[in-house]
């Protein structure tokens, strides 16, 4: 579902920029949106991943992109 949603968006540093985090039962920041990667960066990163396990706790997920993700410092306007 993220490569298909990349695809419908203007990735680029002039553009939209994105972040991704990877989460089953923890998760880590794939790339934050202060990196602003070009589109072929972003889905050639989020291709190269491994399978998770079948747990995914989501919540988790929202959190790191709540507490994380869109602070300043990491790349939030």
């Amino acid at each position: 579902i993220a490569m298909e949603l990349l695809y419908t968006m203007n990735v680029a540093k002039g553009g939209v920029h994105v972040g991704a985090i990877v989460f089953s039962t923890d998760t880590k920041i794939l790339f934050d949106i202060k990196d602003q990667l070009a589109k072929d960066e972003a889905l050639t990163a989020i291709s190269n991943l491994e399978k998770q396990s079948a747990t995914s706790c989501t919540y988790l997920a929202l959190e790191q992109a709540t507490n994380e993700l869109f602070q300043e410092q990491h790349g939030r306007r």
